[in-house]
């Protein structure tokens, strides 16, 4: 549809008052206005984008004002995923749910024959759907993206990517499951740049997605966590005691875990407080069976239990506790109150663990080195040829 002259020329009226009214942004609003006479859509487009992370823009809803009074009038002539991007900005800016749910249902109408475009949208309504406690909607939206994202057929930008991980892991923040918001918040950082997130933001996400880690059942792998920036942000900070537990629980460090629970009454903490001392406990003896040699995993129940600071008569729970979660095999020996572990799962190592590893792989090889010498010492017909 073309621009009604009224419209053209009221849209150049607002750039001039934004001139006159804002000189310190003089260029920006020139620019607009010299991209808008020359129809240059595209290069309006990346305009927009660039006011969006502007931070005169970023108050007083003045992007909200941009594209009533500049915006709207040509949208659809615009880049749609740039368009989109500025919208999600705009909407930012609309603290009633409502009346941002209202304005992405029209940007939506605009954007529809874009995919990527199309799923930013659907996404910023899922987190409006989420924040109005709409859970049923917001998780249908959420589903759907996913089906977009699995069916797509070209690579999707990282920003939408970022947005679909984000809409997730908001959605199971409120409604749960712990984990899910785990999973998805490793996700969201892994297409988001740290620049892009406030600084308050950042410590937000950095305490949540380490309680998360905590709490969440089946999560038993603290090393990809560990190595995450964002948690950085915690350091020196009051929310630094959560590094220490997670560290605690990495390496199955029973006492530090005690010690730091008694002094932190966090409360998501306190009402999981039998999980944690279940998960503390198989996280010790995944770790004790890891550091053993496997020519020593023929352990007793006495000495898990010394280890794990458990009562005997409740090791073998731990033990088959450990075999249902995957996160051990072996086979338990009743009689003689033993278990053959064969197996333990897979982590990313802490630079303490790799260092053990590296230790044990020196043994090996030096265990090798002396077999073959013996061999060549006693059965030099034996390799002869």
């Amino acid at each position: 549809m073309a621009m009604t002259d009224d419209f053209e020329g009221g849209a150049l009226d607002y750039l001039e008052l934004q001139i006159n009214k804002n000189p310190e942004e003089k260029t920006v609003f020139v620019e607009l206005s010299s991209l808008y006479k020359s129809k240059l859509w595209y290069q309006v487009s990346e305009k927009l984008s660039d006011c969006a992370r502007n931070p005169f823009f970023q108050t007083e809803t003045r992007l909200v004002q941009l594209y009533e009074h500049f915006v709207k009038g040509f949208a659809e002539k615009l880049s749609p995923l740039s368009f989109g991007l500025f919208a999600v900005a705009v909407c930012a800016q609309l603290d009633d749910p409502v009346a941002g749910l209202e304005f992405l249902s029209s940007i939506e109408k605009i954007v529809t024959a874009d995919d990527q475009s199309s799923l930013l949208i659907s996404m910023e309504m899922s987190r409006k759907k989420t924040e109005s406690k709409e859970f049923e909607e917001a998780k249908q939206l959420i589903q759907k993206g996913k089906q977009t994202i699995d069916n797509s057929s070209g690579i999707m930008e990282p920003s939408i990517h970022s947005h679909y991980y984000l809409a997730a892991m908001e959605y199971y923040k409120a409604a749960g499951p712990a984990s899910d918001y785990f999973t998805n918040s490793l996700l969201y950082l892994t297409y988001t740049p740290l620049k892009n997130i406030p600084l308050e933001k950042k410590i937000a996400l950095a305490t949540n997605v380490s309680l998360a880690a905590l709490i969440g059942e089946n999560i038993y792998n603290f090393g990809e966590l560990l190595q995450q920036k964002i948690l950085h942000f915690l350091r020196n900070t009051p929310h630094q005691w959560l590094l220490d537990l997670l560290d605690a629980f990495n390496s199955g460090d029973i006492e530090k875990f005690e010690r730091i629970a008694s002094e932190h009454k966090e409360e998501k903490l306190v009402s999981k407080m039998d999980f944690l001392n279940e998960k503390i406990r198989l996280m010790n003896m995944m770790e004790m069976v890891f550091q053993k040699p496997s020519t020593e995993r023929n352990i007793s129940f006495e000495e898990i239990s010394k280890h794990a600071k458990c009562e005997i008569d409740r090791v073998e729970h731990l033990i088959m506790r450990s075999f249902s979660l995957g996160l051990l095999k072996g086979k338990i020996d009743q009689v003689d109150q033993r278990v053959r572990m064969t197996w333990v799962e897979p982590r990313v190592l802490d630079q303490k663990q790799i260092g053990s590893l590296r230790d044990r792989f020196s043994v090996w090889s030096a265990e090798v080195e002396d077999t073959v010498r013996f061999m060549q010492d006693n059965a030099p017909e034996l390799l002869s040829t």
